[in-house]
């Protein structure tokens, strides 16, 4: 009874002792971390059209391009001084650049759409040709419809000149159903093909005699496209 009485005692004196410095002592919190920005996705539903700019490493125009795929690896470069990513793969006869569309420009009705591809005509003597496989699953049911080729196909002709080539399609699905979820690819050959900027635009078909044939529109490349309301 005595020691309980003598530690009680000491506590009493050491709280005692101690008790100014209890008093000016703060609970300090660990500072919460600031909570990270919240990214703004864009929403291309209400746009005529998406685009990838190919001479920059980030791009928000409602396409993204694939570059790293095995059969279709791109690289940044320049030709005479214009900055586009280049298709080089010598080892193999044919080669592909993917693109993704944008999910929320398929909010809308995709099926009538036009590509435009802004691409370099080569150095001379450099033949070849391309054309574009689309994604047409659920629309097709023959063949391999996520590899639908265009009824357009272009030809390299080595006028070192950059062009704009046109494609039209009247039964895209777009359901990210070729490799990586790509719903699109230029398809090259020889596998050497420079471009600098791709645009899928929605275009109102009224009859098939509008649709073009096996060539497709070609223009010298003018500014460069970008969506529109």
């Amino acid at each position: 009874m005595k020691s309980r009485f003598q530690f009680q005692l000491r506590m009493v004196y050491l709280l005692a002792l101690f008790s100014p410095y209890f008093s000016e002592m703060k609970v300090c919190r660990a500072k919460e971390p600031a909570p990270e920005p919240r990214i703004q996705k864009k929403d291309f539903s209400k746009t005529n059209s998406v685009t990838i700019d190919l001479t920059q490493e980030a791009n928000e125009g409602g396409l993204k391009h694939l570059h790293l795929e095995k059969d279709g690896r791109t690289t940044l470069m320049g030709i005479n001084g214009a900055p586009c990513r280049c298709l080089n793969m010598p080892e193999r006869a044919t080669a592909y650049l993917y693109f993704i569309v944008d999910p929320t420009f398929k909010e809308n009705d995709i099926t009538n759409v036009r590509i435009d591809v802004e691409y370099f005509d080569g150095s001379e003597g450099s033949l070849g040709s391309f054309s574009i496989h689309y994604d047409a699953t659920g629309m097709r049911e023959s063949g391999e419809p996520a590899y639908t080729r265009t009824q357009q196909s272009g030809r390299l002709r080595g006028t070192k000149t950059w062009r704009t080539a046109s494609f039209e399609i009247r039964d895209a699905a777009f359901q990210n159903s070729q490799n990586s979820g790509a719903d699109f690819r230029i398809v090259v050959s020889p596998a050497e093909f420079c471009v600098r900027r791709v645009t899928v635009t929605r275009i109102e078909r009224k009859n098939d005699s509008a649709f073009p044939g096996s060539t497709p529109f070609f223009s010298p490349a003018g500014p460069k496209p970008s969506p529109t309301e």
